[in-house]
């Protein structure tokens, strides 16, 4: 990740440069970006997945996305998948989402993580 004092990000890029990526490929090349979607490789994921998702997503109009990657997680090779505070190891109708964690949880975020965390080791230690 990159960071305000001008050093790169992980592409190598100068941090506050836009634009590069189009320089380099299309954002209409649908061939080059379904291969690069992440709903693509998630359900060859083979480790626990936690997706911890808030209301509003940085940078997503909806949490459409979070369901779909949970969804492909669980009905692919990991072991255990789960969406903050729901039950793991189940699918969710897109459509119809669960309710997301408040904004306001980032005071919290940490004792999620690691009671999660003290889960996973529990079940897979």
């Amino acid at each position: 990740m990159g960071r305000r004092d001008g050093s790169l990000d992980r592409s190598g890029r100068r941090i506050g440069e836009v634009g590069w990526l189009n320089r380099e490929v299309s954002c209409d090349d649908e061939a080059y970006w379904a291969e690069r979607e992440a709903s693509t490789s998630m359900s060859g994921v083979a480790v626990p997945y936690l997706r911890i998702q808030t209301e509003h997503d940085h940078v997503q109009p909806d949490n459409a996305h979070a369901v779909v990657l949970v969804n492909a997680a669980t009905e692919g090779l990991s072991p255990w998948t789960r969406l903050n505070d729901e039950a793991p190891n189940i699918t969710y109708d897109p459509e119809a989402p669960p309710a997301m964690l408040p904004d306001s949880i980032d005071r919290e975020l940490m004792v999620l993580v690691t009671d999660r965390a003290l889960e996973l080791v529990a079940l897979h230690g």
